[in-house]
């Protein structure tokens, strides 16, 4: 009993004051209360203080009771809970300590287990001496703790062996064991244990995440079973971070099917949602996307699947899905499977490698298109070669000159270069040169070949191949010296003629000439004989007389008809008076009916004015040609054309009528230099049916009815604007 003691005096002034005082005392004689307090404290007593004050957390008068009652144990703990609330831990720890071993000596162990449960487990660190003494503690009192208590204990100090199967298993503990599934000595733990495969599929829907770490573990790499597991319990992260790690294992045992099954594993478990949980520009999302659409992959990361995920898992991907074939790998780079595309090829088309190659062209993989063609081509027909591959595909082999050599079609080569959407002047040259590479080669083509370059003459201008008609050099001689005898036959004889027949024989050459002069056999015969004066003598007409004459539609033969057109070639002769114009030449320009003659625009008159000249003062420039052309007098008719070089040569070019000028083509050449002379104009510039002789003729003017012939190198008009005037100031006259 707990009691306050004041000793007074009887009929004292203090009992009045503490009377006044109102204080709740009880009087009681001094011999009783004495005999009371003479009495000793029993240990029990003492003990039973400590314990009353232990629990009111009086730990330091708690400690004094409970060594007043000689329990040493009891005042160490409550020593060290005092020490505690003075944040003297490590002191505290060593109360503790000593308290707990007390109290294993005193064989209370379930005290010993509580001091290292609920006192030293939260003052770290853990010692070696405490772990001997709790499992010492716990074999005497083995089911003192409660298992989430034992499983908190273990996990606390990481002594992680103390876990047993059950825990993993038990609901109550196993969230307790998740907390720390990221601890590298929980996992490898948990992998040095043996588990059969029972036991690891229970603890797969126990402890998911725990389990997927070990499977995630370097030394078992069963990366497809850790991703699965992660994706049951929602970490997408782990799943992803595990993914990008069996993606960088290239040495992975089965690593193909390792990943094929974790792209599957996405597939089944997230589906769609994938592109929006993984990152963009991970190596997981490639992966992902690679078996989900390896055609998208192959647009928009084909460089990227190739390089991290390889050639063999890509296959892979591809023939997973049932809408696609090895064909599709194509997508993925022309040059990356060459082996897989081209046997696809073959198996798929069989012999017709013609498909082949379309196959190819519409990809636009012109390299292999190519490829294929040069291996393929022999067993391919002339039409199938020329106009299915160079006509359509625009394909040119290094050896398809060559193969049609061999087929003897290289006219037909050249004009399919010639023609169409195919144009290929390099190639269309190429073959030509090949085609004429010899006499004999020149002799079997020749005729095939001018037919084919007068057809597409055309072509060559639209396109603005200047090569053959610019001016510039194209590279083959034999090419420059064909064309020019086709398109240039009197410049050819006149600079290049020794040349000519050396290379390509006379049968080349006549039929070069023959094709250019159709229908005007003196202007053939005259210009072969500038080639070889004896080779083409059988080719003299017989009648020395000129070509038909064409007249202008109602006009009679009589001296009063009009006997010239506008645009006639004539000369001048039998003037009495200005006989300074006899055997000059001259163009019609107009008939002056006031004056009853013809105006004439004399060639290098010095005021520019026509003349006016009487009918029978002039005549064609063909009749003087015609009466020396006849046999027996060629020798004579090329010393004429010799010494009339000056006159002739020395004229004006040609202005057309619609005014686009026409460059004058003049050149020297030794026998390796062939001149090709600048041809621009209209469609049929270059056609011998329009005009009687070559590039320098004189084409129709507007009001001519009849072409005349002329001579190689005859002038031609210019027609000005003030020169039609029917003034008679503007003429002068003649006589």
């Amino acid at each position: 009993q707990r009691r306050v003691v004041i000793l007074i005096k009887k009929n004292d002034m203090m009992r009045r004051f503490f009377d006044s005082l109102e204080c709740n005392l009880n009087y009681a004689d001094a011999r009783i209360v004495l005999s009371e307090f003479n009495v000793e404290t029993s240990v029990e007593e003492w003990f039973k203080k400590g314990m009353s004050l232990f629990e009111e957390e009086q730990f330091k008068p708690a400690a004094s009771a409970f060594n007043a009652a000689g329990d040493h144990a009891y005042a160490n703990w409550a020593q060290g809970r005092h020490l505690i609330s003075n944040g003297k831990k490590s002191d505290a720890a060593e109360s503790f300590r000593t308290a707990a071993n007390m109290f294993f000596e005193a064989m209370k162990y379930r005290l010993t287990l509580d001091i290292l449960f609920k006192e030293i487990s939260n003052i770290p660190p853990w010692k070696p001496e405490d772990d001997r003494l709790y499992q010492q503690a716990r074999l005497k009192e083995p089911l003192y703790l409660s298992p989430q208590d034992t499983v908190k204990f273990a996990l606390d100090r990481k002594c992680f062996d103390e876990l047993l199967f059950e825990h993993f298993l038990d609901s109550s503990t196993a969230p307790l064991i998740m907390e720390h599934r990221s601890e590298s000595k929980l996992i490898q733990h948990i992998s040095n244990r043996y588990f059969s495969k029972e036991d690891l599929e229970s603890l797969e829907k126990s402890v998911p995440i725990i389990i997927a770490n070990m499977y995630a573990l370097p030394s078992k790499k069963e990366f497809a079973r850790a991703i699965a597991l992660y994706l049951q319990a929602n970490d997408f992260i782990s799943a992803e971070r595990c993914t990008v790690n069996a993606i960088k294992e290239r040495k992975l045992r089965n690593r193909d099917a390792v990943l094929e099954k974790i792209a599957g594993i996405w597939q089944s478990e997230v589906g769609e949602v994938t592109k929006e949980i993984i990152s963009n520009d991970s190596s997981a999302f490639l992966l992902y996307i690679l078996f989900h659409s390896p055609l998208e992959a192959a647009r928009t990361q084909a460089k990227e699947s190739i390089a991290l995920l390889g050639h063999n898992l890509i296959k892979r991907a591809v023939l997973s899905h049932q809408n696609l074939t090895l064909l599709d790998l194509h997508c993925f780079g022309p040059n990356e499977f060459e082996f897989e595309v081209s046997n696809a090829l073959a198996s798929q088309f069989e012999n017709n490698m013609v498909d082949a190659v379309f196959w190819y062209h519409n990809r636009k993989d012109l390299y292999h298109a190519k490829s294929l063609t040069e291996g393929c081509m022999k067993s391919w027909s002339n039409e199938e070669l020329l106009e299915t591959l160079v006509g359509k595909l625009k394909i040119f082999p290094s050896n398809l000159v060559s193969e049609c050599q061999r087929r003897t079609i290289l006219p037909e080569l050249t004009k399919t270069c010639l023609s169409g959407p195919a144009f290929n002047l390099d190639f269309a040259l190429e073959a030509t040169n090949q085609a004429i590479s010899s006499q004999d080669e020149a002799e079997r083509n020749s005729s095939h070949l001018i037919s084919v370059w007068y057809e597409q003459k055309d072509n060559i201008i639209i396109r603005g191949s200047e090569i053959l008609f610019g001016g510039i050099n194209i590279g083959h001689s034999n090419v420059k010296l064909f064309l020019s005898i086709i398109f240039d036959p009197k410049n050819v004889s006149k600079q290049n003629a020794k040349l000519s027949f050396k290379r390509f024989g006379e049968n080349v050459v006549e039929s070069c000439v023959s094709h250019t002069f159709v229908g005007k056999p003196h202007l053939l015969y005259s210009t072969l004989l500038k080639f070889d004066s004896k080779a083409f003598a059988h080719l003299c007409p017989k009648n020395p007389k000129s070509e038909p004459e064409l007249k202008p539609k109602g006009v009679t033969q009589d001296n009063n008809a009009l006997l010239f057109s506008k645009g006639d070639q004539v000369i001048i002769h039998s003037l009495s008076n200005a006989i300074h114009l006899n055997g000059k030449y001259g163009t019609i320009n107009e008939f002056n009916k006031k004056k009853g003659r013809y105006a004439v625009l004399v060639y290098k008159s010095k005021n520019g004015k026509p003349i006016l000249i009487q009918q029978k003062n002039l005549r064609r420039r063909d009749d003087e040609f015609n009466s020396k052309l006849h046999p027996g007098n060629v020798a004579d008719l090329e010393n004429d054309s010799i010494s009339n070089a000056d006159s002739e040569e020395s004229l004006p070019p040609l202005i057309k009528h619609n005014n686009r000028h026409r460059r004058n083509s003049s050149s020297s050449s030794s026998d390796d230099n062939v001149y090709i002379p600048s041809h621009q104009g209209t469609k049929n510039s270059l056609s011998s049916s329009d005009s009687d002789s070559d590039s320098d003729s004189v084409p129709s003017l507007q009001g001519r009815r009849s072409s005349a012939s002329s001579l190689d190198s005859m002038p031609l008009l210019v027609e000005r604007k003030n020169s039609t005037s029917s003034s008679d100031s503007s003429y002068e006259d003649s006589d």
